[in-house]
């Protein structure tokens, strides 16, 4: 074998194998999401459901508010035309509602890291 084969068969698994890898890691980070999705709808279509409603102030992202709560392990959906963000509470509002504050309350203004000054409080508690 010439150095030039060798050399281009070196360089095609250096391409080829991170993009399979990535394609891997893609679908199943994908999968997981989904799963995720359908296990927050049937819970929060279940007449068990015990959710907590934030309405995200002017000025904050809700996304950043969802993506603290997701690092917690919380399934949280949009609603209220994408200014509420819903908090299926399995084990219960009452339980759950001082963590979820505290989440929300270390949340971001926006994805960037700004910080927000904004109490908390939810629909229940207005």
């Amino acid at each position: 074998m010439s150095f030039a084969l060798i050399g281009a068969v070196v360089a095609l698994l250096l391409i080829a194998v991170p993009v399979i890898i990535a394609i891997y890691a893609t679908r199943a980070v994908k999968q997981r999401d989904d799963q995720v999705k359908a296990q927050a709808a049937t819970f929060a279509a279940s007449p068990l459901a015990d959710t907590l409603v934030y309405r995200v102030p002017d000025g904050q992202d809700p996304a950043a508010v969802m993506a603290a709560l997701e690092q917690e392990g919380y399934a949280a959906t949009l609603g209220g035309g994408a200014r509420e963000v819903h908090v299926p509470c399995p084990r219960g509002a009452d339980h759950d509602r001082d963590h979820v504050r505290a989440v929300i309350a270390g949340a971001r203004l926006n994805l960037e890291g700004d910080p927000v000054a904004v109490p908390v409080v939810f629909e229940d508690e207005q």
